[in-house]
């Protein structure tokens, strides 16, 4: 088939393509450097542009919304030169190393005043140096250095940022490119696919005889189970076999949680059941985990190679061996891997469970000791309100209005609490897992909405991640996309609190206040919430919640809940595992 070839300036031929390819929303801040794009999303194109009022805020949702899609094709972010592709810096890491996949489209200085210190360029050490910024926290960073090749560059980033381990591509487009017009040729959309390499038959084979012969088996699972989209073969597999479930924070969600085999989040914050499974175990099937800090307790909670054998799964190599030496490696899809490694295990002993009953009893008994040991957080009749009690009573409003609505955690002593209280049914929920800047969720949630439009959408957040973000929701109102943010309002940075008191006797800068007085204050988040159009109230008691709450997520608008929350100490799961302590117990 011959080419078929396009006329107009290069940003509408960007533009189309991106329609074409099935991009719906474009996240944008206007620039003197990308005025061409943004009139072709508004103009010419059915792509919907969403106005954002700072660029990270534009990247944060792009980021969210795939978070809930996961799935082609990625928003796009529209970003002008110099400070303003600056802002989306913290913002495109929090993506990158959260492997979220997005396009950040840059307009920059043009060509003819390259390295001529050009308003905004970044020109010290070489002309217009964004590539070699971005490099590090991009999948790939492109500079488009002539019209007939920005198609070309474009289905480039597409195909690598949805491929693979996903993450943000940024492209760096001089301003006169953009406006020029030429006859392109065009490149089917279809060319871009998703693709799910398989893992080697042996691999899976050696893997599929290892946990056969398991007495203690526990399926690991990360987030990599959310962007593989493989939350039925999860399901499948361990109902199969009847294997328990830990998840890492960033895997929450990928089995509901009420799932009588799910045992929650394994980690520095998650249930005290989950960390005894993933210190017991004597097979771990790790799928999509990165064994992190916070995961796995500063390295202390695994026993691998030790007493645990580690078969991981992960289409990123550089994960295999990072942490913790495996068993077995297979480098695959993992929705791939566990269709084929459920059928060889099939083939060898049919559809039975593979874990003892010594193992599942020992478990429940674990939860029942953890339960009991949380009691008191979670009934807390405290005032202002202790987040176990506000999470508990938040996740069972979410249970009885819709199971799947729309979850993003921020930074912050939300993530402290979160993992183990915070109840979720559905896939359609995230956190900042690893760069965790502050501000992801209180932008993100308007691109959890529009992803996942037909269901609530919550934003679990601090005040201090609230204040960094939180002109997005005049942009809900804006664009009538309707959110609710759950603001804990501590007037602090609370975590930093009781670290700095805890390593160094007291706090220094961590609790905002007025200095002449030298109490707590924050500014009126109601009054602020109000006056960018929200609905807005604040809660104190724990009788407050659940009402408001509902009220919240049936109003269909914007609405912010200041809850006014006590200066607690943050959960740690290690506190719980000290009454555990190692060796197993002798009925192994």
């Amino acid at each position: 088939m011959g080419w078929v070839f396009i006329e107009g300036r290069i940003a509408t031929t960007l533009i189309k393509w991106l329609e074409k390819w099935g991009v719906s929303y474009a996240f944008v801040y206007a620039g003197h450097t990308n005025l061409p794009l943004l009139y072709a999303v508004k103009h010419e194109s059915s792509i919907v542009g969403i106005a954002t009022r700072r660029e990270d805020q534009a990247v944060f949702m792009a980021d969210a919304y795939w978070r809930m899609k996961r799935s082609p094709s990625p928003a796009v972010a529209i970003v002008t030169t110099g400070p303003g592709v600056a802002n989306t810096i913290a913002a495109i890491a929090n993506a990158f190393f959260d492997s979220s996949a997005l396009i950040l489209l840059a307009g920059i200085s043009p060509t003819q005043w390259t390295d001529r210190a050009r308003l905004e360029e970044t020109y010290r050490y070489g002309p217009e140096q964004w590539v070699e910024i971005m490099r590090p926290i991009t999948k790939r960073a492109i500079y488009v250095n002539r019209p007939e090749n920005a198609l070309e560059m474009l289905v480039r980033a597409a195909t690598i940022a949805i491929n693979g381990r996903p993450g943000p591509v940024s492209l760096h487009i001089p301003v006169d490119i953009l406006y020029h017009k030429t006859v392109s040729k065009w490149i089917d959309p279809g060319v871009v696919k998703q693709s799910r390499p398989g893992p080697d038959p042996a691999l899976v084979n050696r893997a599929a005889e290892i946990l056969i012969k398991a007495e203690r088996p526990l399926i690991l699972a990360g987030g990599g189970v959310h962007n593989s989209g493989a939350w039925d073969e999860l399901r499948d597999f361990a109902e199969t076999f009847s294997i328990p479930v830990a998840t890492t924070f960033m895997g929450k969600g990928s089995l509901p949680e009420d799932h009588p085999l799910n045992l929650g989040v394994a980690g520095i914050c998650g249930t005290g059941h989950a960390c005894l499974a993933a210190r017991e175990a004597d097979v771990i099937l790790a799928l999509g985990a990165r064994f992190s800090e916070m995961h796995t307790i500063g390295y202390q909670l695994y026993n691998i190679p030790e007493k645990t054998k580690l078969i991981h799964v992960d289409i990123d190599p550089v994960e295999i061996n990072r942490v913790y030496p495996v068993e077995i490696s297979i480098i695959s899809d993992i929705k791939t891997t566990l269709i084929l490694l459920k059928e060889v295990m099939i083939q060898k002993i049919g559809k039975k469970p593979i874990a003892p009953e010594t193992w599942i009893a020992r478990l429940r008994e674990y939860h029942r000791d953890w339960e009991d040991y949380v009691k008191n957080l979670k009934e807390s009749s405290m005032s202002p309100l202790h987040y176990a009690r506000v999470f508990k009573e938040a996740s069972e409003v979410v249970a009885e209005i819709d199971r799947e609505t729309s979850i993003l955690f921020d930074t912050g002593l939300t993530q402290s609490f979160a993992p183990a209280f915070w109840k979720v049914y559905s896939r359609f929920v995230s956190t900042n897992g690893h760069w965790a800047q502050m501000g992801f969720a209180t932008a993100g949630i308007l691109g959890a909405k529009l992803a996942n439009p037909k269901h609530p959408a919550i934003a679990v957040t601090g005040d201090g991640s609230f204040f960094m973000t939180g002109y997005s929701v005049a942009t809900a109102y804006e664009y009538d996309i309707p959110c609710v943010w759950l603001v804990m309002d501590n007037q602090s940075v609370l975590i930093e609190t009781w670290l700095m008191e805890d390593f160094l006797g007291k706090e220094a800068f961590t609790i905002y206040m007025k200095e002449k007085t030298k109490t707590p204050w924050n500014p009126d988040i109601v009054k602020w919430a109000e006056s960018m159009g929200a609905k807005a109230t604040r809660i104190s008691k724990p009788e407050e919640i659940k009402p408001v709450l509902r009220e919240a997520l049936k109003s269909n608008e914007p609405y912010v809940i200041d809850v006014l929350t006590a200066r607690v100490r943050g959960y740690w799961a290690g506190e719980y595992l000290k009454i555990h302590p190692w060796p197993l117990p002798t009925s192994f």
